[in-house]
């Protein structure tokens, strides 16, 4: 709506003697925001627009444009990804460098070693020997063999075992038990005869006490006796295993021939070589002078039978001879430092008779 002009009807208003003067300004830059040809309603269509080139009478009012607002859509924006490559300068190669963690270096696993040692020594024979084991040799059990048995199995097994220098051989158990002392006497010395390899030593391990029979004990002296003296005679090494098990029940299994468990292990440290040592009894302490007599007397005994038979010996009775702080109250058993001592002195013995 334009403005309008307001002045006085007839009357005469004196001016003030120095009043500004008048201009005559038209105010023609307001619009009317309810008039429909200065704000249309917004559309969608570019095309109702009022067009800017139109011959009409060009105003202020027809120069500004009209505020059109989008309208929002419900699906989120979306904008397009753009790719910016760098390109690489001209004429010079550029490393590619990955930068990784460092490692972690995990100790090496040990494995054990899968070569196992050939052994030196060849322990060959029947069942007595089943349990018989050493750490650096090898043992060639057949069960029920004879002596004529193990003769055809000897050249095979040196030849698996070339490198094998020692050979015990022990047999004749059951020949025993089922042939005539002079056939069994005729196979030994055709075993003995067929022994001739270059660079073996070998050895004749006796037969073992029964604890069970006359006959059958009378019999194993008997040969055992005569192995000795042909073993001799031919320049064999012959390995006594009579004395040392002769009334040694612990050494048994039930059936009086085989060994046990420990009686293995005493006839493998004797087939292989290792010392085999007896202790001696201690003194008795306040008990009377019938007991402390008797074991007197065994000490002295063994003593004796060990130095005939070459097993070692270890004298405990002089050691605690009168040494009352060395037994607990019943006067035969040693209390903790008596065990201490006794301990001691088997060790020192072990040590001392093994390196003479």
């Amino acid at each position: 709506m334009p403005w309008s002009r307001v002045g006085t009807s007839g009357s005469r208003v004196r001016a003030p003697p120095h009043s500004p003067p008048h201009f005559n300004i038209q105010l023609e830059n307001k619009f009317d925001i309810f008039n429909q040809n200065e704000f249309p309603s917004l559309v969608r269509d570019s095309s109702s627009l009022p067009s800017l080139t139109s011959r009409g009478p060009r105003s202020s009012e027809s120069l500004v444009p009209p505020l059109v607002i989008p309208e929002r859509s419900s699906r989120p924006r979306t904008r397009r990804s753009t790719f910016h490559f760098t390109p690489a300068p001209s004429g010079a190669s550029v490393p590619l460098t990955v930068h990784r963690p460092p490692a972690k270096i995990s100790p090496p696993i040990k494995r054990p070693s899968s070569i196992v040692p050939l052994p030196s020594t060849l322990i060959i024979g029947d069942s007595i020997i089943r349990n018989v084991k050493s750490k650096s040799s090898a043992t060639f059990c057949f069960p029920g063999a004879r002596v004529s048995d193990i003769r055809e199995k000897i050249p095979l097994i040196l030849t698996d075992h070339p490198l094998a220098r020692d050979i015990i051989l022990h047999v004749g158990c059951n020949d025993i038990s089922s042939q005539p002392s002079e056939k069994m006497k005729r196979d030994f010395c055709e075993l003995i005869d067929a022994l001739a390899y270059d660079g073996k030593q070998f050895f004749i391990s006796g037969p073992l006490p029964p604890l069970h029979g006359m006959e059958r004990f009378s019999r194993s002296l008997s040969i055992n006796t005569w192995l000795q003296a042909a073993c001799r005679a031919r320049n064999l090494a012959f390995i006594d295993n009579f004395n040392l098990f002769w009334k040694r029940p612990a050494f048994f299994r039930g059936d009086g021939i085989h060994p046990n468990g420990l009686g293995a292990r005493i006839l493998s440290d004797n087939l292989t070589g290792k010392s085999v040592f007896i202790s001696g009894p201690l003194p008795s302490l306040g008990r009377g002078s019938c007991l402390f007599s008797r074991l007197l007397s065994l000490n002295t005994w063994l003593q004796l039978t060990c130095s005939i038979h070459k097993i070692g010996f270890i004298d405990n009775f002089n050691l605690f001879w009168e040494r009352g702080s060395l037994f607990s109250r019943d006067g035969i058993h040693p209390n903790t430092r008596g065990s201490q001592m006794l301990r001691g002195n088997l060790h020192h013995a072990l040590h001392t008779q093994t390196s003479d």
